[in-house]
This record gives structure tokens, C-alpha cells and sequence, in this order.
């Protein structure tokens, strides 16, 4: 690998970790997916709809909104859940 593609990709991989710490440690939101059957969701801030077809949740800029099928809250904590079913669409709202 020449010099330059060794320094863009450190450029690269330093970009990344600043990004990821920026959204863990200033409480951005931030969703892992998992196909389409688990969203980590983590910076959330709480409930505001919950049934087995929707979930909609206050974050920071707004509202997020998953729409499926058999749709739970596996897991949840002060301001992280675990969202899991079959998730067919994920909005955001303001």
C-alpha cells in the first residue's frame, strides 16, 4: 500500500472514531439495525406511542416513529431500548 492510501485510510478510520464518539458521549441519537428485526436505539428520551404496530419515541430533534408487525420494547433503560419485530418503515418527525 503506497504512503498516501496508508495516511487517507488512518484519515479515514480517525474520522469514524471521532463521529462515534460524538454521537456516545453528547447523547445524539444513535440506532444500530440488526436486518430488519432489532433496532438498537440509544439517546432516546421517552415514550410516546407503543403498540404492537407502531413505537414512536422522543429523541433529541424530534420524534422517531417504527411501523410493523408484532413490535415489542425488549429491553430498556434510562435512555436506551431495544426495539425488535418485524420493522417495515422507520420515520423521523419534528
Amino acid at each position: 500500500m503506497s504512503r498516501r492510501k496508508k495516511e487517507q485510510s488512518q484519515t479515514q478510520k480517525i474520522k469514524e472514531a471521532v463521529t462515534l464518539t460524538g454521537a456516545l458521549f453528547h447523547k445524539e441519537l444513535h440506532i444500530e439495525m440488526v436486518s430488519n428485526k432489532e433496532a438498537l436505539i440509544d439517546g432516546c428520551k421517552g415514550i410516546v406511542e407503543y403498540n404492537e404496530n407502531i413505537i414512536r419515541l422522543n429523541i433529541p430533534e424530534g420524534q422517531i416513529q417504527f411501523r410493523g408487525r408484532g413490535l415489542e420494547i425488549s429491553c430498556m433503560s434510562e435512555e436506551s431500548m431495544i426495539v425488535r419485530g418485524y420493522i417495515m418503515g422507520l420515520e423521523f418527525c419534528h
